[in-house]
């Protein structure tokens, strides 16, 4: 192929070894084709970096009055609670929901965008488990509309839906050195994530403030995941010199983290204290009650489908980005005064 030239989906079939009747139809949803080779065609389109004529195509897809939603943890609270906000729309309007969760897997976020591209839904709710690493300017280019919750994804013009993550980190961590604490231990979540590297940078920049120097943050990089939390934990309690207060960064490492500083006898705040972003009704009945920084989820969730709907509905073309606040729960976990 002649560099600059345009790909033709004669290539794509020839690449995908089908006819150009077939890519016509994975392409337009005009009639079914089987699983396997539409993700052929796919790849194919991957491959190639086809993108087709929009100006060109003049096949009106149907309506089919359902939205696939991918989650990327329905083990976490927080994204359930999302996915209620954005049921509760959906609902409303008489769209049914399908749902997926990839449990943080862009192979599996990958298959779901496709399956639900072959089920002809009128537009997909997504929030991913990184943000880089499917081809959701594919989806755009084809017209389906896409909502990203979370997490920012990368040069792709979709709407997003997301909270302040630098701005509540900094707050508990500045809350924290407030408290007096000089030594903390950060279970950040990964680095090539978004929501991680904004809730990390928030406490760097919160301890800058303060005039403590970074080194004083330990910081463990973490996976989101609970097992993640287990071991930062008992990495940051088997030094010689612990710090005095663990903030996680995310309920599920959080939990974690709770888990290990009690299965080692040690009390909260008394022996460590304890912090954690992301909230949840019951962490105000604890023993000690947690302190945390509280996201909107159902709010996220609700806006997210809200924003679909008016590209549905024809209301707006151009990406939108919303940002909604955290706000920090002050209560007994970090060593504040009973």
């Amino acid at each position: 192929m002649v560099k600059g030239t345009r790909v033709t989906m004669r290539e794509v079939a020839e690449r995908a070894d089908v006819s150009v009747a077939t890519v016509s139809h994975v392409l337009n949803r005009t009639r079914f084709v089987s699983r396997e080779t539409q993700q052929r065609v796919l790849k194919a389109i991957r491959e190639l970096n086809y993108r087709p004529n929009v100006l060109a195509k003049s096949v009106r897809r149907r309506r089919t009055n359902t939205v696939g939603v991918v989650m990327c943890d329905l083990e976490n609270p927080f994204m359930v609670e999302m996915l209620r906000g954005v049921e509760v729309v959906l609902t409303s309007n008489g769209f049914d929901m399908l749902v997926t969760n990839t449990s943080y897997s862009e192979e599996r976020e990958q298959s779901a965008l496709e399956m639900f591209y072959g089920k002809q839904v009128d537009g997909i709710i997504l929030v991913p488990g990184k943000g880089g690493g499917v081809d959701l300017q594919l989806l755009v280019d084809f017209g389906v509309p896409v909502v990203v919750l979370d997490k920012q994804v990368d040069h792709v013009g979709v709407d997003l839906v997301e909270v302040t993550n630098r701005e509540g980190s900094r707050e508990l961590v500045r809350h924290l050195l407030r408290l007096g604490h000089r030594r903390i231990g950060i279970i950040a979540g990964p680095q090539d994530t978004s929501t991680g590297r904004e809730r990390l940078l928030g406490a760097l920049e919160a301890a800058k403030e303060e005039g403590i120097p970074g080194e004083k943050l330990l910081v463990f990089e973490g996976d989101f995941f609970k097992e993640s939390g287990v071991q930062a934990a008992r990495e940051f309690l088997s030094l010689p010199f612990p710090p005095s207060v663990i903030f996680a960064c995310n309920y599920s490492m959080g939990i974690g983290a709770f888990e290990a500083i009690k299965d080692l006898g040690l009390r909260i705040p008394g022996d460590i204290g304890f912090a954690i972003f992301d909230d949840l009704p019951w962490f105000a009945y604890l023993s000690p009650p947690l302190t945390a920084v509280s996201q909107p989820a159902f709010e996220v969730g609700k806006v997210g489908a809200e924003l679909l709907m008016e590209r549905l509905k024809k209301k707006r073309n151009t990406p939108k980005r919303v940002v909604l606040p955290t706000s920090l729960r002050i209560r007994y976990s970090a060593g504040e005064r009973w």
